[in-house]
């Protein structure tokens, strides 16, 4: 729930630029009995709008039309922000189901961004915080599972940069020979871990287990679930959540985004350019 009560003026200002969105010219008489709100307070609104450069009034008549700075007001909006949208709803309830907390992540440029994150739902979450955090590829579920399943081109790019990097979790990008069967075993799989391997788990060590978002041989996203790894292991947990996991992803492609549906506390939109204040993270995805 929000923590203030809405603002009116805004809530009436987004009325009236949705209604003059679905005409191409509207007059007062017109947007009042659309919207239901006073002519004064249209008059006041539109004349605020067009001082912003959103609105603009036709020359010689009382009727008004969106201007192209509307456009700007969704040039942020991604198709990887429709995809995290639509998967919120989805994730939160798999979280009140199984308990364990529930990450999307995006990539960006070397690392897989965490977007999204259901730790506030979750009794069991290991973290206070996960959104905006930068996963390595090559040392999260969630980076191995998007160059598992993204396509080999892609892959390539992704590993010719990774080779370059100074960064100590990057330098298995430099054998690619031991990298393969990391990805192979993904494919076969049908999902990536990341976890103590052999080795007996540490208290408050975590693992996690990532299935990629797909729409046709893109990879838009992917999802994980985080669990203690003294609990179960990765294979546990894919036999116990895999089926579950898949089908948040399959429904996150199939169904259409909803505006309306609110999303968490803990989740991220990408700023314009490159996301250089977003931290580089290692425990978890």
């Amino acid at each position: 729930m929000p923590s203030y009560r809405p603002v009116q003026s805004v809530q009436r200002a987004l009325t009236v630029l949705v209604h003059l969105n679905q005409r191409p010219l509207a007059s007062i008489a017109e947007l009042h009995e659309a919207t239901g709100l006073p002519k004064p307070t249209l008059v006041r609104l539109l004349e605020t709008l067009e001082s912003e450069g959103f609105v603009s009034r036709d020359p010689g008549r009382p009727v008004y039309r969106i201007t192209s700075r509307v456009r700007s007001l969704s040039e942020g909006f991604q198709e990887e922000s429709a995809v995290v949208q639509r998967i919120a709803p989805l994730a939160r309830d798999l979280t009140s189901e199984i308990r364990w907390p529930l990450a999307v992540g995006t990539f960006d440029r070397d690392a897989m961004l965490v977007r999204y994150s259901t730790i506030p739902d979750s009794p069991l979450a290991l973290f206070r915080s996960t959104v905006n955090l930068r996963l390595p590829m090559l040392a999260s579920a969630m980076g191995i599972a998007y160059l598992a399943f993204c396509p080999a081109s892609e892959n390539r790019l992704i590993l010719d940069l990774l080779q370059r990097s100074e960064a100590t979790l990057d330098r298995a990008a430099r054998s690619r020979a031991r990298l393969g069967p990391t990805l192979q075993a993904a494919r076969r799989r049908g999902y990536a871990v990341r976890g103590p391997g052999a080795r007996k788990p540490v208290s408050g060590e975590s693992a996690s287990v990532s299935v990629p978002v797909r729409e046709g041989e893109r990879v838009l996203a992917c999802i994980s679930i985080t669990f203690m790894a003294r609990v179960m292991t990765p294979a546990t947990a894919a036999r116990r959540h895999l089926a579950q996991l898949q089908e948040v992803a399959r429904a996150a492609v199939a169904e259409p985004a909803s505006s309306s549906a609110p999303l968490s506390t803990e989740v991220s939109e990408p700023a314009s350019g490159h996301r250089d204040l977003a931290r580089r993270w290692t425990p978890g995805g």
